[in-house]
């Protein structure tokens, strides 16, 4: 399974304006509109993108995982 990770795929001169989840071969993000902001600012937009993005699909706890927890709450102080 690969990583998720943000990487930049398109830049506008020295300014990002597109970036890709290398994990999901369906997902990019896109910096709107690329000409009014500076470097800065564009990359803090793609990084805000790919959180939300990685929070939402990445961060889900699997059936394991939740199980672990359950056990482990059921458990606690005994």
């Amino acid at each position: 399974m690969k990583v998720p990770k943000l990487e930049i795929t398109e830049n506008a001169g020295i300014v990002p304006v597109r970036g890709i989840c290398t994990a999901c071969s369906n997902v990019d993000f896109r910096v709107k509109p690329p000409t009014s902001l500076d470097r800065q600012q564009a990359i803090v937009s793609l990084q805000e993108q790919f959180k939300k993005h990685f929070e939402r699909v990445h961060l889900r706890e699997d059936v394991s995982q939740a199980a672990a927890r359950i056990v482990r709450q059921a458990t606690e102080g005994k």
